[in-house]
């Protein structure tokens, strides 16, 4: 997984991570393109989310460029999954004018939300699925949901007073998923919503668990393992608050790391899709990406 929100990367650089997976025999590129930080890609439906979203004019992609993106991978055997983190870790969908009531602003810890209590929220949301679905046709689409933290609504007078109607429970993310689910099928109903876990599952049979919790997630869908630690290649040197930030793994724990015999015993083993390295950006940019990444991610292949 390469993350372009809290770092940009420039387009060459995921062409040649392209190219470097298909040297290592790896087929998926997992391409977690937003975040609260920055909304990088400009979307012919919705260009203003990235112009006030992304870091800078200079630290964005066109959709001519994601497309290239595709088209660069399949001709190596690469699949793109593309990423659009929500309801959670969505500030920068809502720095536009036209768009400031959809998302709360990264306050208290709120993690920059989705007001998923807002009819312009989903009127956005379609659009930009949509066009999503049109420039990625990899049957996967990954729908982020981790880390969701409502407290804006639940401090808002308007959320408040509408939850009754949602008949969830007052569960706004679980309301927000189930309509983002129903969105998704009305474009494209061979499409599958994959989700971050790491405990609670509660999503549809046909989606896939991204597993960044400790060992196993109990459930019956597909799953990828990326247990947080070790396929996470961005820890052992602190993290953007300065402070420790787990241990760094090395080549050798990464090469000793065998997931077929991790996942023996597993019940429903014959359900895990493979495992998944993962590069957050938050303390990795354009300049340590590739060291960062190999020759610890080789030995996944």
């Amino acid at each position: 997984m390469i993350d372009t929100s809290r770092h940009f990367l420039p387009l060459h650089l995921i062409l040649e991570t392209i190219d470097a997976m298909m040297y290592n025999k790896m087929n998926v590129l997992h391409w977690h393109i937003t975040d609260e930080d920055s909304f990088p890609l400009i979307l012919d439906s919705h260009p203003e989310i990235a112009e006030f979203g992304a870091f800078s004019e200079f630290e964005t992609y066109t959709s001519q460029d994601a497309r290239e993106v595709v088209r660069y991978a399949m001709l190596r055997g690469v699949r793109v999954i593309p990423e659009l983190d929500t309801p959670g870790h969505a500030a920068s969908w809502g720095k536009a004018p036209q768009n400031k009531d959809i998302a709360c602003t990264f306050v208290n810890g709120y993690m920059g939300p989705l007001d998923v209590t807002m009819e312009h929220t989903y009127t956005v949301l379609r659009d930009v699925l949509k066009e999503i679905n049109d420039i990625f046709p990899d049957p996967i689409f990954h729908f982020g949901g981790d880390e969701v933290s409502l407290t804006c609504l639940k401090n808002s007078t308007e959320a408040r007073k509408d939850m009754d109607k949602y008949n969830v429970g007052g569960n706004f993310e679980l309301y927000y998923r189930k309509r983002q689910h129903k969105i998704m099928m009305e474009i494209n109903p061979d499409k599958k919503p994959m989700y971050w876990m790491n405990s609670g599952i509660n999503i549809e049979p046909q989606d896939v668990v991204h597993w960044w919790g400790a060992g196993m997630p109990e459930t019956t869908n597909k799953v990828v393992i990326s247990n947080y630690g070790p396929y996470y290649l961005d820890m052992g040197v602190g993290n953007y608050f300065g402070v420790g930030y787990g241990s760094y793994i090395t080549w050798f724990e990464f090469y000793n790391r065998n997931l077929k015999n991790e996942i023996q015993g597993y019940k429903n083993k014959d359900n895990v899709l493979g495992a998944e390295a993962c590069l957050w950006s938050e303390i990795s940019n354009q300049y340590v990406h590739h060291v960062k990444i190999w020759m610890r991610t080789s030995s996944l292949a």
